[in-house]
């Protein structure tokens, strides 16, 4: 607004031709340019400032979240169950654990390890292994489990680890020759858990088939 003053002047001085008037009013436009200029620079400056401000705080954020994820990360690895020399020889030893297809034994083992802790067993020793191994064998005894001489419990050498039971259900009433039926080691635990034999569970689960199929 002043330079703009100061050039309204300066054009009506120069109209009037007096040079005093115009002398004065160039005065006045030079003081408003320099002070126009130096508000330039001085924004400008205060623009920088701001955008360094930003940079430097982006910084220290990024820093931060640094800082924090590796403190999670420590954190983490200290409180991660560190596996033990005899866990894994155990882990090695039962090929079943933590494989797809035995998330049911799986799922027991973990839970004959709480049962074992919460009884006051300590983790790793002898009595502990022992504990889950029979709460595993009690729960899928035909699951075929091999003993240090690779023999099962049946005195019979096991070359697998994951043997499936081969029931051969009754014949049909048509004369039709009986069928095999392989039950998986989780079949197996379920017919003992319903109290039933293999064979009767072998029985529902091809009528169930047939009535699928018929459907």
């Amino acid at each position: 607004m002043s330079l703009q003053s100061a050039e309204n002047a300066y054009r009506q001085a120069y109209e009037e031709g007096d040079t005093d008037k115009i002398i004065s009013t160039q005065q006045k436009m030079n003081k408003s340019q320099t002070e126009l200029h130096d508000i330039d620079r001085y924004k400008t400056s205060m623009d920088q400032q701001a955008q360094n401000q930003r940079a430097y705080q982006e910084q220290n954020y990024q820093q931060e979240i640094a800082r924090r994820a590796a403190q999670n990360v420590a954190h983490q690895q200290q409180q991660a169950p560190q596996v033990t020399p005899q866990a894994q020889e155990w882990a090695e030893k039962n090929d079943w654990f933590m494989k797809e297809g035995h998330e049911e034994m799986t799922a027991l083992a973990y839970g004959s390890h709480t049962a074992a802790v919460r009884q006051g067993m300590a983790p790793s020793t002898e009595e502990y292994f022992s504990y889950i191994d029979d709460s595993m064998r009690n729960a899928f005894p035909d699951y075929g489990w091999v003993d240090n001489g690779g023999q099962n419990s049946r005195g019979e050498s096991v070359t697998h680890s994951r043997p499936s039971s081969v029931v051969a259900p009754s014949s049909r009433s048509n004369g039709a020759k009986p069928r095999s039926v392989r039950l998986e080691p989780s079949e197996v635990s379920v017919a003992k858990r319903l109290g039933i034999t293999n064979k009767q569970y072998a029985d529902q689960r091809i009528l169930l088939e047939r009535r699928t199929n018929d459907g």
